[in-house]
């Protein structure tokens, strides 16, 4: 996480400063993955956009005022965040 931060984001981030909030079993057609999802107490630098390629937009949101366009899984990950759910199985059905 610590390295993806740095090159997504363009910040620095101690491994100590991070938590696991949640975990997501997710189906995507015939692949499916794990996915874990951490929050960051502090970090180092200005958050950036370091994948333009890959990412329109980097912005703040209120957690109760989310974009609509979100990818659908990583939206489900914040609500479970805010409802206190730790484990989604995702995308199966």
């Amino acid at each position: 996480m610590a390295r993806e931060a740095k090159e997504e984001a363009q910040i620095v981030i101690d491994p100590s400063h991070l938590q696991v909030v949640g975990v997501m079993h997710c189906s995507y057609g015939e692949d499916e993955a794990i996915n874990f999802f951490l929050t960051a107490t502090c970090w180092e630098g200005c958050i950036a956009n370091g994948e333009p390629h890959k990412c329109d937009e980097l912005a703040w949101y209120p957690l109760d005022h989310l974009p609509e366009n979100m990818v659908p899984n990583v939206r489900k990950a914040i609500e479970n965040y805010r409802q206190g759910v730790w484990f989604e199985s995702f995308g199966w059905q």
